[in-house]
Formats: C-alpha cells, sequence, structure tokens
C-alpha cells in the first residue's frame, strides 16, 4: 500500500470530518474527497509571505487555510470535532508531544484517528542524532514547553555540520543559545517506527495520553518516512 493507503486507508472520507495540520501546497485530503479544515501556525496570507523568496513552493498552490493554531487546538478550531486529523511531517516538530497528543484526542470523536508521518531517522539528516527518549517528553510536558529546547536546537544544528561534513564549530552552541531568545524550528523527535511505537505505546500506559496504535508501517525502500494511524477508545 502507498501512503495515502496507510494514513487513511480505514477512513469513509465520504461520511467523515476531517482536520489536516500543514496542508501547504499538497494536502494529503483535498476538499472535494471529504469535509475536511486545514490548520496550520499562521493564515493563507502569513504562509504565502513566508515561501514567497523559496523557488521550491508555488506561493499560487498554497492552499486557504481554515484555522491558525494558537496554543491550544479546541480554541483553535472554535470547539469542532473531528472523525479523523492527519498530520503528515509535523509530528516530529511539535516540542511538546504528550501536550499536543491530548489536544488532538480533546477534538477527535470518540474512536477517532490521528493519522502520521514521520521521518525515519535512520535515514534523514537526523542520523547523528540519538532517538529521543520517554524522559524528554515526560520533561516538555511538565516543563510546559512551547517551543523546541536548546538542547534540540543545538543536537540539530550539530547535526547539520556532520551530514554536510563540516569542521566542528561553536555555531550549533550559539544556535542554541538564540533559541532562548526567539522559535527556531527543528525536529523534536527524533525516532524509527519502533522506537515512535513504543513512545506512544508507554506514554498511554502510564496515562499521560490516550491514543494506541491502530496500524503501523515501516519505512520502505527509497522512502524516508513511516507512516501510523493512532485511535481513540470508542464510546
Amino acid at each position: 500500500m502507498g501512503k495515502f493507503e496507510n494514513m487513511l486507508g480505514e477512513i469513509d472520507l465520504s461520511t467523515s470530518t476531517g482536520l489536516e495540520f500543514g496542508p501547504l501546497t499538497s494536502p494529503m485530503v483535498q476538499k472535494s474527497q471529504s469535509n475536511i479544515f486545514y490548520i496550520d501556525h499562521d493564515t493563507t496570507e502569513g504562509i504565502r509571505q513566508k515561501y514567497k523568496d523559496d523557488a521550491n513552493v508555488d506561493c499560487d498552490a498554497i492552499v486557504p487555510i481554515d484555522f491558525v493554531y494558537h496554543s491550544d487546538l479546541s480554541q483553535s478550531v472554535n470547539g469542532l470535532k473531528f472523525d479523523y486529523i492527519v498530520a503528515s511531517h509535523v509530528f516530529e516538530h511539535v516540542p511538546n508531544p504528550i501536550k499536543w497528543l491530548n489536544e488532538c484526542a480533546a477534538v477527535l470523536n470518540p474512536g477517532g484517528t490521528l493519522c502520521l508521518a514521520l521521518p525515519d531517522k535512520r535515514v534523514t539528516f537526523d542520523r547523528p542524532r540519538q532517538i529521543t527518549q520517554l524522559s524528554e517528553w515526560v520533561g516538555a510536558l511538565l516543563d510546559r514547553r512551547e517551543r523546541p529546547s536548546p538542547a534540540s536546537v543545538f543536537e540539530a544544528a550539530r547535526s547539520a555540520l556532520i551530514e554536510a561534513g563540516l569542521p566542528p564549530s561553536r555555531w550549533p552552541f550559539d544556535h542554541a543559545a538564540e533559541s532562548l531568545e526567539r522559535y527556531i524550528d527543528v525536529h523534536c523527535t527524533i525516532c524509527t517506527l519502533e522506537s515512535f511505537t513504543g513512545l506512544i505505546d508507554a506514554s498511554r500506559d502510564l496515562g499521560l495520553q490516550p491514543f494506541s496504535i491502530a496500524a503501523a508501517f515501516d519505512t520502505e525502500p527509497q522512502s524516508i518516512e513511516f507512516q501510523a494511524r493512532l485511535r481513540l477508545p470508542g464510546v
């Protein structure tokens, strides 16, 4: 099966209401396929402005955003409820994963599905970084973290130097220090499918979030990502 089937194969899109994070120019689910709403960190115009000088993004193809995310998902979507949520290459950027999972649970109907695609650290620029431990998720939750930690920013910058074959420098430290003053977007969760499912199971077993793994699909040859469907308990 392909990515779309792995993430959405069991959902009847024609009768379901969904929410998709960060669709940019290529939403997983089209408006013609489902009653789908799009959410991002900024308005449509703000996102177009952000990418106006990026040759890799066709600004005219950026889809209109229905909701702007502001720290609390339920408030951001005006209290609407959904049958499924789609997030492709979003979760790894989330500074506080357990908080985000609980926010998604709060806007899903009972038995709802969270459909995720994440990069596999073994085949991406995250190769030099250590796999994320449950303690890091718990620390982010207890710290009420709202932006990537200086440690994550440091490791991302250091990894970039290693992957580029550049000599060690002070830049990762300076970059991490800068993150104390402004939001620097980096990967906060570094994982393989096995480690990711372990994090979900362990955090659920501790009662920190309610999702269980419904289906998981490991990284295919020539791909850089795996997919997983997480499900809430039913009524």
